[in-house]
């Protein structure tokens, strides 16, 4: 796809471009997949990420990480603050802890760094 179409794309609403997601912290990626939005917990508020979005590079509280799949369904994921970067084409999120919600599960898949006695991100 051309730039032309990209911009055109954008302005009429189309979603057909889709984007890459990872998910997870320093030490383990938990889910990478192509997605149509991704729904983040930003310390000033919650956003949404759409294709051909604007480069941000953004802190997390703790709160939902809501990522919506190309099929259409939604993947909804418990986050410990973090980080969040956004550029051309894809969403990495990286935060201290990570689970999904709806399981039962109550440890998360991935746990915080640990450096001594402190917790890091």
């Amino acid at each position: 796809m051309d730039q032309q179409e990209e911009i055109s794309n954008r302005q009429s609403g189309t979603q057909s471009v889709p984007f890459t997601c990872v998910l997870g912290n320093f030490e383990k990626r938990l889910l990478e997949t192509s997605v149509q939005s991704v729904g983040l917990p930003a310390l000033d508020g919650d956003i949404v990420v759409l294709p051909l979005a604007a480069p941000l590079l953004t802190l997390l509280r703790t709160g939902v990480v809501k990522i919506r799949t190309l099929e259409g369904g939604e993947q909804k994921f418990q986050v410990s603050g973090g980080i969040a970067q956004v550029t051309s084409g894809m969403v990495r999120v990286v935060c201290e802890s990570v689970a999904p919600l709806g399981s039962e599960e109550r440890e998360p898949l991935v746990q915080p760094l640990v450096w001594g006695d402190q917790t890091t991100c």
